[in-house]
């Protein structure tokens, strides 16, 4: 099916010249976005698996890893960025882009592209593309030819004399660099003077933006994560993030591309980076008109705190769930991760020190806290933070070897990805309740149609005694049970109260 679009929101946010034509061999068919329910995991290219030993990760690499992410019950995964870039060294991170449009050599080609994505959508697996559509690259041929005041002078933002007050919201000291002189101008760069904005109130960047969109998820990919989502549209000092236009454009490329897309049955996921407090990324859902997710990137560091007995963490944890299920559009589908390419933390396996028990429940309320989780390739088999300076320590090379049976770490994750499988497939949130049933206890309950989950973590040192009878919850019927992998029997559960060891989770489904 072939669909020719156009929307009027605002003169500065409107898209055209751009077609919606999903590759129906290539295509994953879906009437909804996906994201529900699913067990997502990150892929750091480089460093995933390397297929033609050249020492660097590739697309092939993980399309022969396709078989253990799928035997881990991964029904999605994000690529980081393989784009055409400028810098190919040790820290080859791929968001200065050269060419939108072909792939950087070292991690594959066009071809290789193709036949991951037939890959894994015969074993049910949705791939999505990573867009850093702020910025290109400076060595881009559009930066090139506009320094020289040509064809696509307009395609960036250029100020003789940008003035005072700009402001870097994540790094003061840095304000000074927001402008980056050339000749006898200045060009913005809110990143990098390596990575050029791209300027959206031209028409022409916003409808190529539209095209390089269009043109991989037409090729077959589920959808999209938008790098930097904040910074589309620059308004001045103290106005460099989340205004009003950027959401519109947002808005529109909702509603003409990724709406479009569901019509003919190949529904794509549209996915923010809103690095943000709660209030902030709560206004790039819309009116459910916007993103379909947002990336959760205040319980980051929340579960970390809770397990690590930092002071009030239950309380906030307990605070941003019920201020994101009152104020986000209902049914809305956060990413939920513990770390990433670039966040400034650690791999779960340093931040615990390698304790596989902590480890293992900081997953498990990854997991099981309303939204998507994200797992980020070599925490499920307990990589550490490498010996490297800032997040080059979090993209490290994947450590196959641990990939085995004695490894607690990831019989854990094993575990936990069956359990996440079995009890939330097909499973429809209609409520949510904190239950607060001991000091020490992360404890709540998800109800579904005719059926109920109860999640019990205790996030102590000690060992303790809880309240786990079912009729408490308006249960009937046990349809499963867990204890940090141990199944309990049927008196066990009767009982009224339960000893739940240190560090341990327990989950009950009521039917």
């Amino acid at each position: 099916m072939q669909l020719k679009t156009t929307t009027m929101i605002h003169a500065d946010c409107t898209i055209s010249d751009f077609e919606i034509k999903p590759d129906a061999e290539l295509s994953l068919k879906k009437k909804a976005c996906v994201l529900k329910n699913e067990l997502f995991y990150h892929i750091w290219i480089p460093a995933f698996y390397d297929s033609n030993n050249d020492g660097t990760g590739d697309i092939n690499g993980i399309t022969i890893k396709l078989d253990y992410l799928a035997s881990l019950g991964i029904k999605g995964i994000w690529l980081s960025p393989f784009f055409e870039c400028d810098y190919k060294g040790d820290n080859m991170h791929g968001y200065d882009t050269t060419d939108f449009y072909s792939v950087n050599p070292r991690l594959g080609t066009i071809e290789d592209i193709k036949n991951l994505l037939h890959t894994a959508h015969t074993k049910g697996i949705s791939i999505l593309f990573d867009l850093p559509m702020n910025h290109t690259s400076h060595a881009h041929p559009w930066f090139i030819d506009s320094k020289k005041g040509g064809a696509y002078k307009d395609w960036y933002i250029w100020n003789e004399a940008p003035g005072d007050g700009w402001h870097i919201i994540w790094d003061e000291a840095r304000a000074k660099k927001t402008w980056h002189s050339h000749s006898d101008s200045h060009y913005y760069g809110v990143f990098s003077g390596y990575m050029p904005d791209l300027n959206f109130v031209n028409n022409e960047v916003r409808n190529e933006m539209a095209r390089i969109i269009t043109y991989w998820l037409n090729m077959g990919f589920d959808g999209v994560r938008i790098d930097g989502a904040r910074y589309i549209y620059e308004d001045g000092p103290e106005k460099i993030s989340d205004t009003q236009r950027t959401h519109l454009l947002f808005q529109t490329i909702r509603k003409d591309i990724f709406d479009k897309y569901s019509e003919t049955g190949y529904s794509k996921l549209l996915i923010a980076e809103a690095w943000g407090e709660k209030e902030i990324i709560r206004n790039y859902y819309g009116n459910n008109d916007e993103f379909h997710s947002c990336f959760n990137f205040p319980l980051t560091q929340l579960i970390p705190d809770l397990i690590n007995n930092v002071a009030h963490a239950e309380t906030k944890i307990n605070g941003l769930i019920e201020y994101q299920l009152t104020h986000y559009p209902e049914k809305y589908l956060g990413g939920i991760f513990l770390t990433n390419h670039d966040l400034a933390g650690n791999r779960p396996a340093t931040e615990f020190k390698n304790d596989h028990k902590k480890m293992a429940l900081a997953a498990a309320i990854q997991f099981f806290l309303p939204g998507t989780p994200f797992v980020y390739y070599g925490n499920e088999v307990g990589m550490h933070n490498a010996n490297l300076k800032g997040d080059m320590k979090l993209r490290s090379k994947m450590e196959w070897e641990k990939q085995q049976n004695d490894n607690a770490v990831f019989k854990s994750y094993n575990a936990l990805c069956s359990v996440y499988n079995t009890i939330l497939n097909d499973f429809e949130d209609i409520d949510f309740a904190f239950h607060g049933a001991n000091k020490g206890i992360l404890s709540f309950v998800r109800i579904g149609s005719g059926k109920r989950i109860v999640f019990l973590f205790n996030y102590t040192g000690k060992m303790k005694t809880i309240d786990i009878d079912p009729l408490k919850y308006g249960g009937v019927t046990i349809q499963h049970e867990i204890i940090n992998g141990r199944k309990l029997d049927h008196s066990e559960i009767l009982q009224s109260e339960q000893s739940l060891p240190a560090y341990s989770f327990c989950i009950i489904v009521i039917s």
